[in-house]
């Protein structure tokens, strides 16, 4: 699941962060990688554990597939 985060105000070592529904999150600055601005729009995604260790056994099947196939 893909949520974008609207920066509503950057105060000390935190962003306030907002939705599309108005509601509000604390994120601390340190956090983010880049350098950010008020009004900057930030895609966070979401996972369960189970679904990233699904998908990376996927992956790695595939890559095994790849590397076993005969020319």
């Amino acid at each position: 699941m893909k949520i974008i985060l609207k920066v509503e105000s950057l105060r000390e070592n935190k962003v306030i962060l907002q939705n599309e529904n108005g509601d509000n999150f604390v994120w601390p600055l340190s956090s983010l990688p880049f350098q950010i601005n008020i009004g900057d729009e930030l895609i966070f995604t979401v996972n369960k554990d189970s679904d990233i260790k699904e998908d990376k056994l996927i992956a790695k099947n595939i890559i095994n597939d790849i590397l076993n196939m005969e020319n």
